[in-house]
């Protein structure tokens, strides 16, 4: 599956996951994708068929919600709750192995527009 990391993940977790065979591009990568906003985000990862990890976990279940009430549709998003998977790096290899974990072996065929608590 193709990952597009949220801008607040860096490239140690990008680099991290693409190690474990995941096409992986992280908005901080990328001068020319940083400041997008969510809704761009989420066009970016329809555009390449991409799934979104982001820890911005209101703003992108709200946009979700949004989306499927105007009939359009997405590849998938994985919210990333802060507790577990604190930001700042400090832990990037408990998280590269959480989401190689559920993308090796999700809970069944993934459906479409898909919205996933990482855990």
């Amino acid at each position: 599956m193709r990952l597009l990391l949220d801008e607040m993940y860096g490239p140690a977790l990008a680099s991290a996951l693409r190690d474990r065979g995941h096409a992986t591009l992280a908005i901080a990568e990328e001068p020319r994708l940083r400041g997008m906003d969510d809704r761009g985000v989420l066009l970016l990862a329809e555009r390449e068929q991409r799934i979104v990890v982001t820890g911005n976990v209101g703003d992108f279940a709200r946009l979700h919600g949004q989306l499927l009430d105007t009939g359009l549709r997405h590849p998938g998003i994985v919210l990333v709750p802060s507790r577990p998977f604190p930001r700042g790096g400090r832990d990037v290899g408990h998280m590269a192995a959480a989401l190689d974990d559920f993308l090796s072996s999700p809970p069944g065929p993934l459906p479409e527009s898909f919205l996933w608590w990482l855990s």
